[in-house]
């Protein structure tokens, strides 16, 4: 079911219609716990077992995810129901870190990185099925314009608020109550997306997803071998990642043990990335309106 813009009156706004609603809170709620054990896994870790290699396997197993399932899951939703995805998505997320209750010593840290690395996993098709149900619950006109920058402001907000939320809930209520919060937070995404009255469809079944996935990254590689262009552009985004990856792997170590600051000074600090967020997306949307694509880069 897709919705005709002429139908509900070309309405501009995307919060005039009440499913969109019910999605984005949805996903400020999802993010809101991803984001609340993005401080409080590792510094867990970190209090259980000290060295920084531990705690360095936690952000991994946070982000491989993103690399292994991101360029894929979104082949695959496009063949599923989308509002199912997204309920299973904050049920099996909720799950996974329910599972962080029983991690109270170091021998259990292999079910930690397992309960982890499977939200994260999970995650990897929340934001494909969300993006692609908004034409059917907004339509295809200027709504859509504003549900789209809607989601780029709650991602931006939950950036800012969720590490430093984070780290006040391990300061004070410590790591089990940060996971009981987070799991609850998922529990309420899936029944805002329950409530959905719009339903949207993909088209054909998984054995058909497995085939086109094969086939649109082998023509993905063809495309990028191909041109300088996007292998200058996959090099310099590999570097970037793995600097940043190696900088947030020892953050918590650093803080913790040369700073000697807390939970809560290294939420604040997680904060700043959120600050970033929103001052730098409207500002390279300008310069990128201005300098050309290889000035922006640099």
């Amino acid at each position: 079911m897709v919705v005709d813009e002429a139908e509900t009156g070309g309405r501009a706004s995307a919060f005039a219609y009440r499913d969109f609603r019910l999605v984005w809170s949805g996903q400020v709620l999802s993010s809101v716990g991803n984001w609340l054990l993005v401080l409080a896994v590792p510094y867990y870790v970190f209090a259980l077992t000290g060295p920084p290699l531990a705690t360095g396997a936690a952000f991994i197993a946070e982000v491989l995810p993103a690399l292994v399932l991101g360029p894929i899951a979104g082949v695959f939703v496009d063949r599923w129901e989308r509002h199912r995805v997204m309920i299973a998505v904050d049920v099996v997320r909720a799950g996974c870190v329910l599972a962080l209750v029983f991690v109270q010593d170091r021998d259990l840290l292999w079910l930690l990185y397992l309960a982890v690395f499977l939200e994260n996993a999970a995650g990897q098709f929340y934001r494909p099925a969300r993006q692609a149900i908004l034409p059917a619950i907004v339509g295809r006109g200027r709504a859509l314009v504003s549900a789209n920058s809607m989601n780029s402001l709650g991602d931006g907000v939950v950036r800012f608020v969720g590490g430093s939320l984070g780290g006040v809930l391990y300061a004070f209520i410590g790591f089990t109550g940060v996971v009981l919060v987070d799991a609850a937070t998922y529990a309420v995404s899936a029944a805002l997306i329950v409530a959905l009255r719009v339903r949207s469809r993909g088209g054909g079944g998984t054995q058909r997803s497995v085939r086109a996935v094969t086939a649109e990254l082998a023509e993905g590689v063809r495309q990028l071998w191909s041109r300088p262009t996007l292998r200058g552009l996959l090099g310099v985004s590999s570097a970037f990642l793995l600097a940043n990856g190696a900088v947030t792997a020892l953050l918590v170590p650093f803080v913790s043990a040369r700073l000697h600051g807390d939970a809560r000074e290294l939420g604040l600090l997680l904060s700043a990335l959120g600050v970033g967020y929103l001052v730098g997306a409207p500002v390279s949307s300008r310069l990128a309106n201005r300098l050309t694509p290889r000035t922006t880069v640099v």
